[in-house]
């Protein structure tokens, strides 16, 4: 299963459609203002940057691999040595610090919609999930960090089920948790 928050998407949904519609008048357009005024309806215009932010931050790394973000597979992959070795101690850290930088301002946003509580939701798992990956990586070198408490790994797990079903069917949720629940094993010693 795909562990991407729906608002996530909203970016290449609303970037394609433009481009698709009219290359030239979209070519220059602001996307975060797009996205605050037709698809976050956020009178604050505070989400799509948020959002845009959040969705760059892999950018932090040095190392970086198709397809994939290094921080997405710091929680999935059961070995992480071979990443963690192409990561600087000061990525990770940036990262970490980046995390609370960029989600601050979301608590002032005025979205005009009626899930607009379970976008900042989705978008606060986001970061608690980045989180989590960021910090089983310095985890993994004894000079960077502590491995996250199971009960932060349980509470990330209840909330990707959680969001998982409200906008989906339950089939492959479980095996989509599977490696969040292998790790909790380990956590729990």
């Amino acid at each position: 299963g795909h562990w991407q928050q729906l608002p996530f998407s909203y970016p290449g949904f609303a970037a394609g459609a433009a481009m698709s519609w009219c290359f030239e008048a979209n070519r220059e357009a602001d996307l975060a203002a797009q996205l605050d005024a037709h698809v976050f309806r956020d009178t604050e215009k505070i989400v799509a940057g948020v959002v845009l932010a959040l969705g760059d931050l892999y950018r932090v790394l040095s190392f970086q691999r198709a397809n994939a973000s290094n921080l997405f597979w710091l929680l999935r992959a059961d070995d992480i040595s071979r990443i963690i070795e192409k990561i600087p101690h000061l990525e990770m850290v940036t990262i970490c610090n980046e995390l609370c930088r960029i989600l601050e301002p979301l608590s002032r946003s005025r979205m005009q919609r009626d899930d607009a509580a379970i976008i900042r939701d989705e978008i606060v798992l986001a970061v608690r999930t980045l989180d989590l990956a960021c910090r089983r990586g310095m985890a993994f070198r004894p000079d960077m960090g502590l491995e996250p408490a199971a009960e932060e790994l349980r509470e990330v797990i209840a909330g990707m089920r959680s969001a998982w079903l409200f906008r989906n069917r339950p089939g492959g949720l479980d095996d989509s948790l599977k490696p969040l629940f292998q790790w909790l094993e380990i956590a729990r010693g």
